[in-house]
């Protein structure tokens, strides 16, 4: 599939146009809203060097990976979050949504609660503000851990020797 990008003069992306389709209205509808919410340019130049508007045009190739088979441990993780503790950091940009995220220690926050890697969502956090008051992107780092608690332990690996 292809698409074309209004890019705006402070970098961002102003609009998305599907110009040859996957064949899916779904698939060409992310492609737009994940390009729109994540990609930054550089703005194009005036002749007097001024930013300007200009356009992006690109290609992405979707690949859907076989389903893999449902199993009850599958099935379980996906109907309660599972015990565990990471540590992410991510961009909260000048416009409130999260950018840059990143796993720093633990396991994938993904494996245990689901919906605790904010890049992935259509989430606006409050913007944070420098001292005139001005947007300003601001990194954030973040411990996220879910215990359940009166549940039994899981049995310590034993060492090999």
């Amino acid at each position: 599939m292809a698409f074309r990008v209004l890019v705006k003069p402070d970098g961002l992306v102003g609009q998305c146009a599907i110009t040859a389709s996957s064949g899916s209205p779904d698939l060409d509808a992310t492609t737009c809203a994940l390009v729109s919410r994540r990609a930054q340019f550089k703005p194009a130049l005036d002749d007097n060097g001024k930013p300007t508007t200009g356009t992006f045009a690109s290609r992405v190739r979707w690949i859907i990976p076989a389903a893999d088979p449902v199993t009850s441990e599958t099935l379980a993780m996906q109907k309660h979050p599972m015990p565990g503790q990471s540590v992410i950091t991510f961009t909260v940009e000048t416009d409130g949504r999260a950018s840059n995220c990143l796993l720093v220690s633990g396991p994938d926050p993904a494996e245990f609660m689901p919906w605790s890697m904010p890049c992935d969502y259509d989430l606006v956090f409050p913007v944070y503000r420098n001292a005139a008051g001005q947007p300003v992107a601001r990194t954030v780092r973040m411990a996220l851990g879910v215990s359940l608690p009166g549940a039994a332990k899981a049995p310590a690996k034993k060492k090999r020797r």
